[in-house]
């Protein structure tokens, strides 16, 4: 019950956001219908036992072409639910209208699960008889930077696989499915085209920076500045922990992001960005919300694509103690800064040295900044990670 009172309370704290330079106002009442029809299903599968019968078919917020598709989904018994696109209940979630023509609109729903990296999905609003219903329920997210990016790569891994009519293995590169993808720039799309000609073939696939697939990708958003947006895509192959890194670059054009570029050989400086923007990220989330978990220990996340063993048992062992901390050995200050910074101090074939600048908002459009820590970068094969972290 507790659960259930915190959620309904933060979503009336901020109903529907309509996205920046949105031309039309969205029409209230999408949001007022998505949070109706959420609010009663949510509330649905925790007094049944998170089982859902058949009481969702009769919903006026439904569309009967929706209803009919969620009675199939339902009785192929994926395990994953096809509304929420998850096998938990999110803890607390917001919505933001995406699109908006009048008729239709779409709502972006980010759920978060004790973690500030959202779970999202969209969902399809049509208004029929004056009033607005759901039409359908997507587990993807075309609306923010790092949902592009990952189902631009989802949609490519998903290419390629055995065709059983021509026993073959379907090739993205050879069949150029980026001319089709929709979420890439024309300037991408001639990139990948003068790439992958015979005469300039680069000798591995240019989007995933590898000659195999890898089994599975972790995108994370580095920042969003002045329309563009840079995401860190993380691939991991085989038994190794340290992933193979792609930095991927959007562009916005009219309120829609595009993959403009794709970059192999990512430097020490952006993985700190990354690092740092995530380590951010869960600091406030704990702040913003109340929880008071140790920091790198409670908060689940496969740190070790970043931190050497060595170092993240260092860490492990200060947060540890119980102790209050003079400064966050990470941040190296008890103040979370706005965003950081970084330049490049030294480099060896085998190690790099990055100083970290931490900048705190100090008006509306000022801001000051402190060097707050040295960390120092070694290759671990041929991928590059933090091997230790040192307050300036």
């Amino acid at each position: 019950m507790n659960k259930r009172l915190f959620l309904v309370l933060l979503l009336f704290g901020s109903l529907v956001t309509p996205v920046m330079g949105q031309q039309t106002s969205p029409d209230p009442d999408i949001g007022g219908i998505v949070m109706e029809f959420f609010g009663w299903y949510t509330n649905y599968l925790e007094i049944h036992d998170y089982q859902m019968d058949d009481a969702y078919q009769t919903s006026p917020y439904l569309t009967s072409a929706f209803v009919d598709d969620l009675t199939v989904v339902f009785a192929s018994d994926t395990g994953i639910d096809p509304i929420l696109c998850a096998s938990t209940l999110p803890e607390l979630y917001r919505l933001e209208v995406s699109d908006y023509s009048g008729d239709t609109a779409i709502v972006l729903m980010r759920q978060h699960f004790s973690s500030p990296l959202t779970h999202n999905i969209e969902i399809d609003m049509i208004l029929s008889d004056n009033s607005w219903k759901i039409n359908d329920v997507r587990c993807e997210d075309t609306v923010t930077p790092r949902g592009v990016v990952q189902k631009f790569y989802a949609d490519w891994l998903d290419y390629a696989q055995y065709d059983k009519e021509t026993e073959t293995m379907n090739n993205p590169i050879v069949d150029q499915i980026w001319q089709q993808s929709g979420l890439v720039t024309d300037n991408l799309v001639q990139t990948l085209d003068d790439l992958t000609r015979p005469e300039t073939w680069v000798g591995y696939d240019p989007v995933l920076c590898a000659q195999d697939f890898p089994s599975r990708v972790l995108p994370l958003e580095i920042d969003i500045r002045d329309g563009q947006a840079r995401v860190l895509m993380n691939e991991f192959f085989g038994e190794s922990i340290i992933p193979n890194r792609v930095l991927v670059t959007l562009t916005n054009d009219n309120n829609n992001w595009y993959i403009d570029s794709i970059s192999c050989g990512v430097a020490p400086e952006i993985i700190t960005l990354s690092f740092y923007r995530l380590y951010l990220d869960f600091s406030r989330y704990d702040l913003d919300h109340g929880f008071e978990r140790t920091p790198l220990i409670d908060w689940t996340f496969p740190w070790d694509i970043f931190l050497s063993g060595g170092l993240k048992n260092r860490l492990f062992n200060i947060f540890n103690t119980g102790e209050r901390l003079a400064v966050d050995p990470v941040l190296c200050t008890r103040e979370i800064p706005a965003w950081v910074d970084v330049s490049r101090v030294s480099a060896t074939d085998n190690s790099v040295q990055v100083n970290v600048t931490g900048i705190y908002g100090t008006g509306p459009d000022s801001s000051t900044a402190y060097d707050l820590a040295n960390i120092e970068f070694i290759l671990e094969g041929t991928r590059w990670i933090i091997e230790n972290i040192r307050c300036v």
